[in-house]
């Protein structure tokens, strides 16, 4: 079993089971959980990799949501020219705004993933699906005219690769969990 610990101010060893310094009774602070993850990531190497593909999967959902941002106002510019004050043109803007909605959520959980990423990944792969189900339970025609160009194809296939992305991210997320757990434990006995 591996034992990883970083010494506090006090002298007394921190560990991953430690919710405050059992020298001084201080509060672990985030810098000292920062060093916990640097040297659990040294010794353990399949630790090492989980946290590597969970920083990869961060940044990719930064991005993605911020394309997703980038391309609901490029097309709520362009659609609205015209005054907005009928309901038709609500109607026709509310798509391109729940995906800059969808955008945001994205980074909110980009930016939660450092503090709790499984958490954080499940909910960006629960918005996610729900909001592609209600799309397609709403508007089932979308879904059959993908299948008649080109660019629906691509459309369904990005999607399919986002959601194997997202699925591989939450993985990575409960693998480093399931990690850190078992040296907690490691730690305690």
């Amino acid at each position: 079993m591996i034992h990883v610990s970083v010494p506090c101010q006090c002298g007394a060893d921190i560990s991953f089971a430690s919710a405050a310094c059992p020298g001084c009774k201080s509060p672990v602070s985030r810098a000292l959980r920062d060093d916990l993850d640097a040297r659990l990531e040294y010794a353990h190497t399949e630790y090492g990799e989980a946290r590597q593909r969970l920083r990869r999967s961060t940044m990719a959902l930064f991005v993605l949501g911020a394309i997703y941002v980038v391309i609901a106002l490029f097309l709520i510019y362009a659609l609205g020219s015209e005054p907005a004050a009928s309901i038709d043109s609500l109607v026709v803007t509310l798509p391109f705004l729940s995906n800059g909605v969808i955008g945001l959520m994205f980074i909110a959980c980009a930016a939660w993933s450092r503090r709790s990423p499984t958490a954080a990944f499940s909910v960006a792969l629960g918005i996610w699906l729900v909001t592609q189900t209600l799309m397609y339970v709403t508007l089932p025609a979308l879904f059959l005219m993908a299948f008649l160009s080109a660019g629906g194809i691509a459309g369904l296939f990005a999607k399919v690769v986002l959601l194997f992305f997202l699925s591989r991210a939450l993985f990575a997320a409960r693998r480093v969990d399931e990690i850190r757990t078992e040296v907690a434990r490691g730690s305690t006995a």
